[in-house]
């Protein structure tokens, strides 16, 4: 079964930020105000930066078949159903802990899962009983 990101259901975000950026970067070439061109100049890198980053991720996905995971995130790894050991799962931290988190165990290796897959209790839930066989 192959999962994707959170933001998977608008496919068309980045290009909405790219146009945003778009505007922002026309407003700091034709405003008079030196402090407002710098302010916008600033918010267009920032966009483009995040356009890109939302296009990057448009091409994430986690598969869970019966012989691999294969993750495809910002960190990208492939594991072999046998090797796996075990599955850990839990709340990150003080400060975040309503943020989940997905380890996997493997042979002497530690793998962690992108958060983007962890939606919420029950897709981790559904990912861990996944990556057990026992889903």
């Amino acid at each position: 079964m192959r999962y994707y990101k959170q933001f998977r259901n608008w496919p068309y975000m980045h290009i909405l930020a790219l146009l945003f950026g778009c505007v922002c970067l026309g407003m700091a070439l034709f405003w008079d105000d030196p402090s407002i061109r710098i302010g916008m100049f600033v918010c267009a890198i920032f966009i483009f930066i995040s356009s890109w980053i939302l296009w990057k991720n448009r091409w994430h996905y986690l598969e869970i078949n019966q012989d691999w995971i294969i993750h495809q995130g910002f960190k990208q790894w492939k594991l072999r159903r046998r090797d796996l050991i075990r599955v850990e799962q839990g709340c990150k931290g003080w400060v975040d802990e309503y943020d989940p988190y997905l380890k996997v165990h493997a042979s002497g290796e530690e793998y962690q899962v992108d958060s983007g897959f962890l939606i919420n209790d029950k897709r981790v839930e559904e990912l861990t009983r996944a990556m057990q066989g026992t889903g």
